[in-house]
């Protein structure tokens, strides 16, 4: 293993971070009177998997976003207008924008949540902004219009390809890497968007409350990585 293997290992290291049965009843009385049959059971049909974007569209889903407080979590409540089950599936490159000026959101990992006919469930989502320094506002009341951007999901695709291979190199990296990987995929988004260093060492030390020890250590265990992501899946100058 280089040196410089061991130098990122050990920075890694130092910045990783929650029925009853139904049975038959049986009648008897006087006389030979055949016994009733046992009560069928009725199997609960099949939750139908829906496209949360293509569902809104159609009408078939409302929702509203909630915050939960985390720069990178929102809670979404769907609610089930159909007649049967539908198992909402939130896909990666999925985008909420506002209808007011503001900064939208993307959806980093693919979230999915079982909702009956006529009935509100949540979901929580890994999410992010395009900018470092901006996050939403996230309110209950606000309209968001929903779309999701080709480009993004190709980017993030590439670059959980990437975090995969460099897992694949070692038992170190696999364990590290693989509990980082949510906000590895958030990173490399903000570093294809133009964040440096500067942008960065920002971000650990005021939002995510780091003291500049632990985000020189976060730069130098990352930054390498994110480069490499950079290279290898492009830019995110422009989202369609």
């Amino acid at each position: 293993m280089s040196n410089e293997t061991i130098k990122f290992l050990a920075a890694l290291t130092g910045s990783a971070i929650l029925l009853g049965v139904m049975s038959g009843c049986r009648s008897t009385s006087f006389g030979s009177r055949p016994r009733s049959s046992p009560t069928p059971k009725i199997s609960p049909a099949p939750a139908q998997p829906v496209e949360f974007v293509a569902a809104v569209s159609q009408g078939t889903i409302a929702y509203t976003l909630q915050a939960t407080g985390s720069f990178n979590r929102v809670v979404l409540w769907t609610t089930n207008k159909a007649e049967t089950p539908l198992q909402v599936n939130v896909e990666v490159g999925t985008e909420f924008e506002p209808a007011q000026p503001d900064v939208p959101l993307f959806v980093f990992k693919k979230a999915s949540v079982v909702v009956q006919p006529r009935q509100r469930w949540m979901v929580d989502l890994a999410v992010t902004s395009l900018d470092i320094h901006k996050f939403p506002s996230v309110k209950a009341d606000t309209a968001w219009r929903v779309h999701k951007s080709d480009r993004l999901v190709e980017f993030l695709q590439c670059a959980s390809d990437t975090l995969e291979k460099k897992k694949k190199t070692n038992h170190a990296y696999e364990t590290i890497l693989g509990d980082l990987e949510s906000f590895m995929l958030q990173y490399s988004v903000w570093r294809a968007r133009g964040a440096g260093r500067e942008d960065f060492m920002d971000h650990w030390i005021n939002e995510e409350d780091n003291p500049r020890s632990s985000a020189e250590i976060n730069y130098a265990a990352f930054y390498p990585v994110l480069e490499e992501i950079r290279r290898t899946c492009g830019t995110l100058d422009k989202l369609n």
